[in-house]
Order: C-alpha cells, then sequence, then structure tokens
C-alpha cells in the first residue's frame, strides 16, 4: 500500500513509499520518474530526486507476543 507523508510543516517536500517485488523494477520506476522529471522541470515543483531503500530488518511492532505496556 502506497504511503504519502512528508515532514511537519514542510507541504513543499513529500516521501512516497512504494513496495516492488524486485530492486530491478523499483529501478526502472524511478528511472521513469526521472525522465518525466526532466520533462516538466521549472513547472512542478524544485529539485525532484528519489531514492531506491532496502529494509535491512523489520519487526513487528503489534500481535501475538508482542508484550503490552
Amino acid at each position: 500500500m502506497p504511503i504519502a507523508t512528508g515532514p511537519e510543516g514542510d507541504t513543499h517536500y513529500a516521501i512516497i513509499d512504494l513496495e516492488f517485488e524486485e530492486v530491478g523494477a523499483a529501478r526502472a520506476f524511478l528511472t521513469m520518474l526521472e525522465g518525466l522529471w526532466q520533462r516538466v522541470a521549472g513547472t512542478i515543483g524544485t529539485k525532484p530526486s528519489g531514492r531506491i531503500l532496502e529494509t535491512v530488518e523489520a519487526h513487528r511492532l503489534d500481535g501475538p507476543g508482542v508484550p503490552r505496556a
């Protein structure tokens, strides 16, 4: 499920969390976005950028077996 967030008080900054099955698909999507950003340069946003992040460790914070305060 995509999630869009941003820093408090900065409406000009957005973080969009997308999940891909393979890193190659994420790279292809980022390449497409970079091409789009070049075509609309100066008309929307300033200095758009993207990064591919990798989950190195994940923990479930709720559910069975998780201690409750």
